[in-house]
């Protein structure tokens, strides 16, 4: 079950009372291990097999501190009977409709090789304890990405079986699934999940480079920011086509004095403007 509520500034939240998987990625994650068969090794009855059927062997799946420390989180906030644990009142009664829920800090425009685009962001899961005190997790973009493993297999003898099989060699490329595309909808759905408008940050990433670039209105507004963001093409916004092209020019060459770019002495031209000599990148 879920609800949403909204602060008394006007967010809203969207609060799940039953158990919800925030990063099912890493569950994803897990399945793609589990298909891995190891054919050459004898399979291992299952204690909690009501039919005592043999389970298959599969490679060997190590979960990561981030997933380690985010199932500690989902222990701690939920209850015997799978649901999130509520907030408590002075009283430690129970409050209706609370639960745990997600906030936004960051939201990342990323684009991939093949153009396509995705979303990413930087989050905190809010849930309680069993006495109802608040317990907060950041997550780094877990939530919204998971790498799909890959496994080399070989034709070979199986002295088990007695014939030629495709046998598990080991694990081969990595190919990272994004879960939310790009598109107006999907970036008004988080932006409503924000933290607030003071921290709330928008970016554009190209993935192949690593380079990313913030997304912010001249004005600071954060709703100007995100209509910037959400309205914008991705080669704009990379490029800063949005600001003035004067504003642009000031903005490097402060840049380039403060040892934040490369940039020499020949890269400037003197302009007048309001009666005095300034210098602006060309």
């Amino acid at each position: 079950m879920t609800t949403t509520t909204q602060t008394p500034r006007g967010l809203k939240r969207k609060v799940y009372t039953e158990f919800y998987d925030f990063c099912p990625g890493y569950e994803k994650q897990q399945a793609e291990y589990k298909k891995a068969i190891v054919t050459d090794i004898e399979p291992k009855y299952s204690k909690k097999s009501k039919d005592k059927e043999a389970e298959p062997q599969s490679w060997p799946y190590t979960k990561s501190v981030e997933e380690i420390v985010y199932e500690g989180w989902v222990e701690r906030v939920t209850n015997k009977k799978n649901q999130f644990n509520p907030q408590k009142d002075e009283d430690n009664r129970a409050i209706p409709d609370t639960g745990a829920y997600r906030t936004i800090r960051s939201i990342t425009r990323i684009k991939r090789p093949d153009d396509s685009e995705y979303l990413l962001t930087k989050s905190d899961l809010h849930g309680y304890d069993s006495l109802g005190d608040e317990v907060r997790l950041y997550v780094s973009i877990n939530c919204d990405k998971w790498n799909k493993q890959s496994f080399v297999y070989k034709t070979e003898w199986n002295d088990r079986s007695k014939q030629l099989e495709k046998q598990l060699q080991g694990t081969g490329s990595q190919e990272i699934i994004y879960e939310i595309p790009f598109s107006k909808e999907a970036v008004k759905e988080l932006w409503e999940m924000r933290e607030s408008d003071q921290t709330i940050q928008f970016l554009v990433k190209e993935e192949d480079t690593g380079k990313a670039h913030a997304v912010r209105d001249l004005s600071n507004s954060a709703l100007k920011s995100f209509e910037l963001f959400r309205d914008n093409s991705f080669e704009d916004l990379f490029k800063g086509n949005h600001i003035p092209a004067a504003i642009r020019a000031e903005l490097r060459q402060e840049a380039v004095s403060h040892g934040l770019i490369q940039g020499v002495t020949s890269d400037y031209q003197q302009q007048q403007q309001t009666g005095q000599a300034k210098s602006v990148y060309k």
